[in-house]
């Protein structure tokens, strides 16, 4: 069975119209994925306990913060709004979809941005591929 990976046919363009050659930058991510892959899955990660608690904790609100829970109904949800959230739900407007809701964790929008603040610099994860 081929899977959406696996089919190439949306691969018209040549490399050279291109300026790359879309299944070596395939293979050159699937490389770098395998390097990242454990064995032991999910079990790599430590429960937020302890020393580590204070990781569940928002440093951008007052203590105790909270919302009112919603509870309505949308024809679409976004969990988390970072980026590659805020941006699916540009595109969804785009489609003429208004009833979206994002659902965010954090105090406000902007994902690793909201979370890290660095001040001066760029992007640094990969949800600038999803630019058309």
């Amino acid at each position: 069975m081929t899977t959406p990976k696996d089919d190439r046919s949306h691969s018209s363009a040549a490399p050279v119209e291109l300026g790359f050659d879309p299944d070596a930058l395939r293979a050159k991510y699937r490389e770098e994925r395998d390097k990242r892959l454990r064995s032991d899955g999910n079990a790599q990660y430590l429960e937020p306990t302890g020393a580590f608690a204070r990781f569940l904790d928002d440093p951008w609100v007052a203590p105790g913060y909270t919302r009112e829970p919603l509870h309505d109904e949308v024809d679409v949800a976004l969990v988390g709004g970072g980026f590659g959230g805020l941006l699916a739900g540009a595109r969804l407007r785009q489609r003429g979809i208004e009833d979206i809701r994002v659902i965010e964790k954090g105090g406000d929008f902007g994902g690793t941005w909201y979370w890290n603040r660095y001040p001066g610099v760029a992007c640094d994860i990969e949800s600038y591929v999803y630019l058309p």
